[in-house]
């Protein structure tokens, strides 16, 4: 491998690199230290190249211990670009060069960042760690957690590589593991509502820089203050009622890490909240003769009043969340007892409009939480076409009838048997072979995953878009949401679809990878967003899509298998000239 410049230059100009190179995370600052530096680099870029390559290669077939001496000279030649660093620490690391992996993951962190996709901050504390060097490790460890706000902070805590630390009580604090197995039950839940508080402040990308909402800290404050005369499912919902003042997604405390104080439960109904009241979708087999069934109260709530009082505890982005969120929340009896609408622990009485029209009071016995559902297939009917697949992260299928393509896309999460990248190659040969004019893309079902995994799908559907005469219709529902909301605000800029549906769930600039928040007393688990995805226009202060052909659906509709918002675009399909773009 060439020599990017000449050696004396080079030497010189890592020195001063490595002389000017600040604390960890602190950007090196090319105005103050050594500006040319700038405008050096390889001198034969073209070796540069192919010897990058060749090094990723070896990587990627685990031959460190021809990478490391390669991965090396790279930082050498071109020490500004931190994909080399992170070649080198890699390599290094497994072949147990441990001080110098952590050293070049340090370097790494300060050019690409801290946290994903190369996770700097936490792989080179592990470094130090295995070098023998615990001082090192902490450092590195606070740097990542208070100055870089890394999102993960209780994986600190539970990596294997950390045991040696966990005796430490700065590692403890840092991580949120402080015993708390003392304090009384009031000092406990003062002690976790602080917490929480200080992981907003920590992680939220609205308030690291800027003071917490007004209204946030005065609903802390009283809840502090409320405690000793609260029960616990009441200090869940005010917790959670201070949390919806920040107005951002995946942000909330609804579930448990084991050894909680709180046992959470639900009613055996999944409800639906349809423009035509609230409807139960799916029961335990106990209670299925109640499907089909309008909730008209809870105890003696009136059921569109419970739900109301749900949603002032969500923290969302677009408006739609209240009607997902909420419908699923008004089915939690610990929520449902910490407002004050159900009082046993055990059994809850419902009113209920039977599909006969009788109108009935049932009381249920609650059981445990097994997961947040997607609307089921309706009993006794033809599944329609939208409903048939839910178990299929994705999936396929011509309608030449309708000269279309249906994708119908459940999850940004890959399948087994195929990754969704591969999915979307696999839809772009599809388009090439069917000569379909039109693409239906439904995502009414899919409530997120990984955004990066869409990429070739957006691809394929950006290319189609192009060409005379093409249309791509998007399905949205409530239930598009997180990385969904991420690929029909995409869609929107990149193909111009046709929207039917209801608006999504989220949408354009929204908030989101929210790391897992565990309170050390009352275990309380939730999540608090540490990024804001600006995916559209700055400026863009939507809180939801609004489809160009609006489509709710009935809960009438849905009884009877009758997908409206497919009928509609089929129709929409059939209006359209046959040999002119739209």
């Amino acid at each position: 491998m060439r020599r990017s410049i000449n050696a004396l230059t080079l030497t010189v100009a890592f020195a001063l690199l490595l002389a000017a190179r600040p604390a960890p995370g602190q950007s090196y600052d090319p105005a103050r230290n050594d500006p040319l530096s700038l405008a050096a680099g390889p001198s034969d870029p073209i070796s540069y190249f192919h010897t990058r390559r060749q090094v990723a290669d070896w990587l990627n077939q685990r031959k460190d211990s021809l990478a490391e001496p390669v991965a090396k000279k790279l930082t050498e030649t071109y020490p500004r670009d931190g994909v080399n660093w992170v070649y080198f620490a890699f390599a290094a690391h497994n072949l147990k060069h441990y001080r110098a992996s952590a050293a070049a993951y340090e370097q790494a962190g300060a050019l690409l960042g801290w946290s994903a996709p190369h996770f700097a901050g936490i792989n080179a504390a592990r470094n130090w760690v295995a070098a023998g060097d615990t001082a090192a490790a902490l450092r590195m460890i606070r740097f990542t957690i208070v100055d870089q706000h890394d999102t993960y902070r209780t994986n600190f805590y539970d990596d294997s590589a950390f045991a040696a630390l966990r005796p430490s009580p700065e590692f403890q604090r840092l991580t949120g593991h402080v015993d708390v197995s003392k304090l009384s039950r009031i000092a406990g839940w003062q002690y976790d509502i602080d917490y929480l508080s200080g992981e907003v402040a920590r992680v939220a990308p609205d308030y690291r820089a800027a003071p917490l909402p007004t209204e946030f800290v005065r609903r802390r404050d009283a809840l502090k203050r409320s405690v000793p005369k609260l029960m616990d499912e009441q200090i869940l919902v005010e917790i959670n009622r201070m949390l919806a003042t920040l107005h951002q997604g995946h942000t909330g405390m609804w579930s448990v890490a084991p050894g909680s104080r709180l046992r959470l439960t639900k009613l055996p109904l999944q409800l639906y909240a349809f423009p035509d009241g609230i409807f139960v979708v799916d029961a335990s087999e106990k209670h299925r003769d109640l499907i089909g069934a309008r909730l008209v109260s809870i105890e003696k709530t009136q059921a569109e009043r419970a739900l109301a009082r749900v949603n002032e505890l969500q923290s969302v982005d677009g408006d739609m969340e209240y009607l997902q969120g909420g419908a699923l929340m008004l089915a939690e009896v610990q929520v449902l007892r910490g407002l004050g609408i159900m009082y046993s622990d055990t059994t809850v009485s419902v009113g209920l409009q039977m599909r006969d029209g009788r109108h009935e009071e049932r009381s249920l016995s609650v059981e445990p939480i097994t997961g947040r559902e997607k609307l089921p297939p309706p009993p006794s009917v033809p599944t329609p076409l939208y409903l048939t697949r839910l178990e299929s992260n994705y999936w396929a299928e011509p309608l030449p009838d309708h000269d279309a393509l249906y994708v119908q896309l459940n999850q940004m999460q890959s399948d087994k048997g195929e990754a969704l990248p591969a999915f979307g190659a696999r839809v772009r040969a599809m388009l090439v072979d069917s000569r379909a004019r039109n693409v239906i893309v439904d995502v009414r079902h899919n409530d997120g995953g990984l955004a990066q995994l869409y990429t070739p799908l957006l691809r394929a559907l950006t290319e189609f878009s192009m060409a005379p005469g093409h249309q791509i219709y998007l399905l949205t529902s409530r239930t598009t949401y997180s990385a969904a909301g991420l690929f029909a605000t995409d869609m929107e800029l990149l193909t111009k679809p046709i929207f039917v549906g209801e608006p999504p769930g989220d949408c354009c600039n929204i908030h989101g990878t929210a790391p897992t928040v565990i309170l050390p007393f009352s275990k309380l688990r939730g999540r608090v967003s540490a990024m804001r995805y600006n995916r559209s226009d700055p400026w863009d202060q939507r809180r939801e899509i609004s489809p160009g052909v609006p489509v709710f659906l009935t809960a009438a509709d849905y009884f009877a298998g009758r997908d409206a918002a497919l009928e509609t675009t089929f129709r929409l399909i059939a209006e359209r000239p046959k040999d002119k773009s739209p």
